[in-house]
Protein backbone atom coordinates (compact mmCIF):
# COMPACT_ATOMS: atom_id res chain seq x y z
CA UNK A 1 0.00 0.00 0.00
CA UNK A 2 1.26 3.47 -0.85
CA UNK A 3 0.65 6.57 1.25
CA UNK A 4 1.54 10.22 0.82
CA UNK A 5 1.57 13.11 3.23
CA UNK A 6 2.40 16.76 2.74
CA UNK A 7 5.06 17.59 5.32
CA UNK A 8 6.26 21.11 4.56
CA UNK A 9 5.94 24.18 2.35
CA UNK A 10 9.05 26.21 1.68
CA UNK A 11 10.40 28.91 -0.57
CA UNK A 12 13.59 28.58 -2.58
CA UNK A 13 15.04 30.92 -5.21
CA UNK A 14 11.82 32.92 -5.36
CA UNK A 15 9.58 29.90 -5.90
CA UNK A 16 7.24 28.12 -3.53
CA UNK A 17 7.75 24.36 -3.12
CA UNK A 18 5.68 21.66 -1.47
CA UNK A 19 7.50 18.77 0.22
CA UNK A 20 5.57 15.53 0.39
CA UNK A 21 6.51 12.14 1.81
CA UNK A 22 5.77 9.23 -0.53
CA UNK A 23 5.97 5.84 1.16
CA UNK A 24 4.98 2.23 0.75
CA UNK A 25 4.95 -0.71 3.11
CA UNK A 26 7.40 -3.47 2.33
CA UNK A 27 6.60 -7.17 2.76
CA UNK A 28 8.86 -7.31 5.84
CA UNK A 29 6.53 -4.93 7.72
CA UNK A 30 8.67 -1.81 7.22
CA UNK A 31 7.55 1.43 5.69
CA UNK A 32 10.01 3.00 3.25
CA UNK A 33 9.72 6.45 1.79
CA UNK A 34 11.34 9.49 0.25
CA UNK A 35 10.65 13.19 0.20
CA UNK A 36 9.36 14.54 -3.09
CA UNK A 37 9.56 18.25 -3.95
CA UNK A 38 6.81 19.81 -6.07
CA UNK A 39 6.91 23.28 -7.57
CA UNK A 40 3.70 24.90 -6.32
CA UNK A 41 1.46 26.08 -9.12
CA UNK A 42 -1.68 25.27 -11.07
CA UNK A 43 -0.06 22.20 -12.58
CA UNK A 44 3.01 20.85 -10.79
CA UNK A 45 5.33 20.66 -13.79
CA UNK A 46 8.44 20.03 -11.69
CA UNK A 47 8.66 17.04 -9.37
CA UNK A 48 11.99 16.05 -7.80
CA UNK A 49 12.51 12.93 -5.69
CA UNK A 50 15.12 13.18 -2.97
CA UNK A 51 17.72 10.43 -2.58
CA UNK A 52 17.46 10.36 1.21
CA UNK A 53 15.36 7.35 2.25
CA UNK A 54 13.43 6.85 5.48
CA UNK A 55 12.41 3.57 7.14
CA UNK A 56 10.09 2.90 10.07
CA UNK A 57 7.65 0.32 11.40
CA UNK A 58 4.68 2.71 11.17
CA UNK A 59 3.78 5.32 8.56
CA UNK A 60 3.38 8.04 11.22
CA UNK A 61 6.93 7.32 12.45
CA UNK A 62 8.15 7.78 8.89
CA UNK A 63 6.34 11.13 8.69
CA UNK A 64 7.96 12.18 11.98
CA UNK A 65 11.43 11.34 10.65
CA UNK A 66 10.94 13.30 7.42
CA UNK A 67 9.33 16.23 9.25
CA UNK A 68 12.29 16.42 11.64
CA UNK A 69 14.55 17.71 8.87
CA UNK A 70 15.05 21.44 9.27
CA UNK A 71 13.87 23.93 6.68
CA UNK A 72 17.52 24.75 5.90
CA UNK A 73 18.30 21.05 5.33
CA UNK A 74 15.28 20.71 3.03
CA UNK A 75 16.28 23.82 1.07
CA UNK A 76 19.82 22.46 0.71
CA UNK A 77 18.55 19.10 -0.53
CA UNK A 78 16.26 20.86 -3.01
CA UNK A 79 19.12 23.06 -4.24
CA UNK A 80 21.28 19.97 -4.91
CA UNK A 81 18.41 18.28 -6.78
CA UNK A 82 17.93 21.37 -8.94
CA UNK A 83 21.66 21.48 -9.77
CA UNK A 84 21.60 17.77 -10.77
CA UNK A 85 18.51 18.33 -12.88
CA UNK A 86 20.14 21.26 -14.72
CA UNK A 87 23.30 19.32 -15.62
Amino acid sequence: MEQRRRIRDLSHAGSRWIVSLHASDAPQGLWRGRAVFFLDGPTPAVQLEDTLAFEALEFDELVAQASALSVDEMRGRLARLLVRRAS
